[in-house]
């Protein structure tokens, strides 16, 4: 991949094959796209990314949120969509619970709109 096309660091270019589908700006976004997933895409994404926690939290704490570049930008949706699937894999064991809400009832509302 060369760099003009690269959505993440150069340090976290490895994690790029999960931008296509987890590079999500909203949390229900994340959270549709969590319960449509096949469960073992989901262990596979937690079981690359979660090792990388340590570095990337040290990677973005370099940027102040609100004028952070977009790389990292990419990087921070890309590890909130981790979190949204961490769920998934370490309680679940499954993408998604057996009576839960269907995902077109859940409205999230935040305040400030970072997530």
């Amino acid at each position: 991949m060369t760099t003009s096309f690269m959505q993440l660091p150069p340090e976290f270019s490895d994690l790029e094959v999960f931008c296509s589908k987890w590079l999500l700006a909203t949390e229900q976004e994340r959270y549709i796209t969590r319960i449509r997933a096949p469960y073992a895409e989901l262990v596979e994404m937690y079981e690359r990314m979660t090792p990388r926690l340590p570095a990337i939290i040290e990677h973005l704490n370099n940027f102040p949120l609100e004028d952070m570049p977009q790389r990292e930008t990419s990087l921070m949706h890309l590890t909130f969509s981790l979190m949204e699937v961490a769920h998934a894999v370490e309680l679940w064991k499954q993408p998604d619970l057996p009576e839960a809400f269907e995902p077109e009832r859940l409205v999230i509302k935040l305040a400030g709109g970072i997530i």
